[in-house]
C-alpha cells in the first residue's frame, strides 16, 4: 500500500516526550524552527558558546522540509553559476561555493557528536550533451568529467560500463560532484537528544509550540507563544518562511518581511532489492523541462530510492497540509521518468510525499544579521537544496554572536539584492529551473 508520507519520518523512533511551551521564560537566544536549520543552530550555539537556548517548533522536530527530503546534502544552488557571478562577483561566488564544500566538516562533526551516520560520495549529473557537461564543469563543484569509453574526450574520465555506473542509458557524459546521503530526521533527534542531555541547564526543546507574534525592543526580543512570552537577547528565524507570524519593531522593517514564497517540492520513493548507495542527477538538455534527482540508501538488506524534482508555488503555508489530484499526477510523472531511464526501476511507488521550502527573492539562502536589526538573525531560504546551507549558516550566526570572523559569502542579507527574483515565472511552475 502507498504511503503519503516520507520514509525518513514513518521510519523515526522517537524517545523524547513531546513538551509544550507552558511557562514565560528568559534566554539568551530563541531559535525560531526546529529543522536541521535550528538544530545546527543550537549546536554550534551550545558547544561554542555559553548562551542559555530555547528551539520553538510549531509541529514537531523534522516536521518541515528536514523530514521530507530525498536525503542529499550537495553544495550546490537553484542559480546557475554564470547568474550568481553576474550578480555577485566571481570572487564571493566561488567563495560561497567554497564554504558551503567546506560544511561537509561541519556537518560530519554533527554527525559522529549524535553517532549518526553521513554516507560520503562523489555524485554524477548526467548530461545528453557532451558540450553541457563541460560548460557544467565550470562550476566550482564539479569535480570530474566523465564518458563512455567509446568516446573521444581527452580531457575526461572513460568508464567501461557507463549506464551501469549512471544508472541509466540515453545519457553521453557526466559530471562528478561532492555529495553527502543524510537521514535528516534521524540526525536531528540523536542531535537534539544528546544536546538536552549534554545541557540541561541551558537548552530546551518546546514543540507543537507556535512563535505568534515576535516584537524587537530596544534591549529585548518578546516571542509570544501558547499564550506565554519569551524573552531574550536575539532570535534566529530557522523557519521556512513567514506562514504564521508576524515580526514587529518600533523603528525599524525587519529585512526579510513578507519576501519568501511557499513552495511544494515532491518526491517519491520505492524499497529495492540492495544495491550501492549513490546520487545521481539527471539534467534535460532543454532548462525548460523536467529536472530529476535520484537517491539511493542502503540500509541492512533493503535499498530507499528516493527521487524528486518537480514543485509548485503555493498560495499559502498551509496549502501543504492537504494531498490533491494536482500532487497526485507530479508525483506520478517522477515515476513515470524513473520507468524510462533509472535502470533497475520496476514500480510502482511505495511512498510518495512533499516538503514545504521557503524560496527568497535571490533564489539563495539568507544568513546572518539583519542588516537593521542587531538583535535579528536569519537561516532561512531552503530554495530547494538546504541540508549543507543549514550547517553553513549556522556556523556564520555562532561566529557573528561571539563576535568572531566569519564566512563571507553571498548567504549575507548585506550582500543580496532584493529586487532579483530566484523563483521562475509562473508558466514554469510545473518544470522547475535548471538547478546548479
Amino acid at each position: 500500500m502507498m504511503k503519503i508520507e516520507s520514509p525518513w519520518m514513518l521510519n523515526l523512533q522517537r524517545k523524547r516526550p513531546l513538551i509544550r511551551l507552558s511557562e514565560n521564560a528568559d534566554v539568551d537566544v530563541v531559535i525560531i524552527g526546529g529543522g536541521i536549520s535550528g538544530i545546527s543552530t543550537a549546536y554550534f550555539l551550545l558547544t561554542q558558546t555559553d548562551h542559555h537556548v530555547i528551539i520553538l517548533e510549531k509541529n514537531t522536530l523534522s516536521s518541515g522540509a528536514s523530514g521530507h527530503n530525498a536525503g542529499q546534502a550537495v553544495a550546490a544552488f537553484e542559480a546557475p553559476y554564470t547568474n550568481l557571478i553576474g550578480r555577485y562577483g566571481k570572487e564571493i561566488t566561488d567563495n560561497t561555493y567554497t564554504k558551503v564544500n567546506d560544511a561537509f566538516s561541519s556537518l560530519k562533526s554533527m554527525a559522529e557528536y549524535a553517532s549518526s551516520e553521513i554516507i560520503e560520495e562523489e555524485a554524477l549529473a548526467l548530461f545528453s550533451s557532451l558540450d553541457s557537461a563541460k560548460e557544467r564543469m565550470k562550476n566550482p563543484s564539479s569535480t570530474k568529467l566523465y564518458v563512455p569509453s567509446d568516446s573521444n574526450e581527452p580531457d575526461a574520465i572513460y568508464l567501461e560500463d557507463f549506464n551501469r555506473q549512471t544508472w541509466s542509458s540515453g545519457y553521453c557524459a557526466a559530471t562528478g560532484y561532492r555529495a553527502g546521503i543524510v537521514n535528516c530526521p534521524h540526525l536531528i533527534e540523536n542531535i537534539s537528544e544528546r544536546l538536552l542531555d549534554e545541557y540541561q541547564d541551558r537548552f530546551e526543546i518546546y514543540e507543537d509550540s507556535t512563535a505568534d507574534e515576535i516584537i524587537f525592543e530596544d534591549d529585548m526580543v518578546r516571542t509570544s507563544c501558547n499564550g506565554h512570552i519569551v524573552k531574550s537577547s536575539s532570535a534566529v528565524l530557522c523557519t521556512n518562511g513567514y506562514g504564521g507570524f508576524s515580526l514587529k519593531s518600533d523603528s525599524q522593517r525587519p529585512f526579510l518581511n513578507g519576501s519568501i514564497q511557499p513552495v511544494a517540492g515532491y518526491m517519491i520513493g520505492r524499497i529495492n532489492s540492495p544495491a550501492p548507495s549513490g546520487v545521481r542527477s539527471y539534467v534535460p538538455q532543454n532548462p525548460s523541462e523536467p529536472y530529476y534527482y535520484v537517491t539511493r540508501y542502503c540500509v541492512n538488506s533493503r535499498s530507499l530510492t528516493c527521487a524528486g524534482g518537480l514543485d509548485t508555488r503555493l498560495d499559502n503555508w498551509n496549502e501543504i497540509e492537504a494531498w490533491t489530484k494536482s500532487d497526485e499526477r507530479k508525483c506520478s510523472m517522477i515515476e513515470a521518468f524513473l520507468l524510462r531511464k533509472l535502470s533497475g526501476f520496476s514500480g510502482p511507488r511505495n511512498f510518495q510525499w512533499k516538503g514545504l521550502m521557503g524560496y527568497t527573492d535571490t533564489g539563495v539562502r539568507l544568513a546572518g544579521k539583519d542588516p537593521e536589526i542587531d538583535s535579528l538573525y536569519y537561516n532561512v531560504g531552503c530554495n530547494g537544496i538546504g541540508i549543507l546551507h543549514s550547517v553553513l549558516s549556522a556556523v556564520i550566526i555562532c561566529k557573528q554572536m561571539n563576535g568572531n570572523p566569519y564566512p563571507r559569502t553571498f548567504f549575507d542579507p548585506l550582500i543580496q539584492s532584493q529586487d532579483s527574483k530566484g523563483y521562475p515565472d509562473a508558466v514554469q511552475l510545473s518544470m522547475p529551473p535548471f538547478k546548479e
